[in-house]
């Protein structure tokens, strides 16, 4: 996946100042090859004359430049893991250089990207960390940046860090540009909790645009927001949009029903049973109606989960409490967030699986 080139090329003047006038001739004829290759998007060219650099002067005068321009050009190359590595030793080894600053950003950057490209990377816990903690430091620019990465690798978390950020916003056009960019036209869009996992409705969160920032809804919530005129904070918009990013969750189920996508959570029905099943992150979780017919009651709804060789069995009401307080001790995040949503909807009379198209 390429970044926005259109973010990071202005950069590229600053190329024209060699870090260091007393630099051997060797080492300014490869920083110049790599330099030329950069401003001719030769990405591969670029990487190759940069590692040679580093592997000739790894401590160099022209270090912190090449790792960065690497990093750089590693990640318009679409490799943003070896990117991540260059940037990372860049901080690490270089936290003083003018290169560091513009480092974080693009390193922040490549965190999203590789937090939504493979679900099994055993760092994803450190992207989100990173991305995180980004939006509450460094420069006013560089947070809103971060928010913007962390709104597309976990819209939840995206949100919040919009809403934090807004008010301290001189120029909220700043934040019209964001929100432009990832709206576009619409006023509320669907998108995978994580989105390293398909689209639907155990793994949704309905983004709607409103003027403070953003608000992140689970689907149990925008099927209310659609269907209560007298008690919802949305006009009638803003409904609309709602309901219409519901329909591409839908259509996302269609989609995985006809086999054009993998599936790691769905929503099965055994007999007159029904049961919320969840895979992904090493866990299981299965939630099941005992007797449809009896709606929501919490001696009608049993929590199964495992991960590896721990096993758990809850009641409705301890796990809504586990989901409500965060409270990861027996399930991770991403099941709670499951567990907390699929409550909801069979609280709503199992109406809200028939809404988005399920059996019933």
């Amino acid at each position: 996946m390429r970044l926005v080139r259109a973010m990071f090329i202005p950069g590229l003047i600053l190329l024209a100042c060699a870090p260091a006038s007393g630099a051997p001739a060797a080492d300014r004829a490869l920083y110049e090859e790599a330099r030329q290759a950069i401003l001719e998007m030769r990405w591969k060219e670029a990487d190759a004359a940069l590692g040679r650099l580093l592997e000739s002067r790894p401590d160099g005068a022209y270090a912190d430049d090449a790792l960065y321009w690497r990093g750089f050009a590693r990640a318009e190359g679409g490799d943003c893991g070896s990117a991540y590595e260059d940037l990372s030793l860049l901080e690490e080894r270089y936290a003083g250089s003018p290169r560091a600053a513009a480092g974080r950003v693009l390193r922040v950057r490549c965190a999203g990207i590789l937090l939504a490209a493979d679900s099994a990377d055993p760092r994803r816990a450190d992207y989100a960390r990173l991305i995180a903690a980004a939006t509450r430091s460094d420069t006013l620019s560089a947070r809103l940046s971060a928010a913007e990465v962390l709104l597309g690798a976990d819209p939840v978390e995206g949100a919040r860090a919009l809403r934090a950020l807004a008010p301290t916003l001189e120029d909220r056009s700043l934040l019209d540009v964001l929100l432009d960019r990832h709206f576009g036209a619409s006023a509320a869009v669907a998108r995978p909790a994580d989105p390293a996992r398909p689209l639907g409705p155990a793994n949704a969160v309905i983004l709607v645009r409103r003027p403070a920032g953003v608000d992140a809804l689970g689907v149990a919530e925008a099927l209310r927001a659609t269907r209560d005129d007298s008690g919802s904070s949305y006009g009638a918009a803003a409904r609309a949009a709602i309901e219409r990013a519901l329909d591409d969750i839908r259509r996302a189920m269609e989609n995985a029903e006809d086999g054009d996508g993998p599936e790691v959570s769905r929503v099965v029905h055994v007999e007159d049973s029904e049961i919320h099943l969840y895979r992904g992150s090493g866990e299981t979780v299965r939630i099941l109606v005992l007797d449809r017919a009896r709606g929501y009651q919490d001696s009608n709804v049993r929590v199964f989960f495992e991960r590896g060789d721990q096993q758990a069995e809850m009641g409705a009401r301890e796990a809504e409490r586990m989901a409500e307080g965060g409270d990861t001790r027996v399930m991770g995040p991403r099941a709670l967030t499951f567990v907390g949503s699929s409550l909801a909807l069979i609280r709503l009379d199992l109406g809200a699986v028939a809404g988005l198209g399920g059996k019933r």
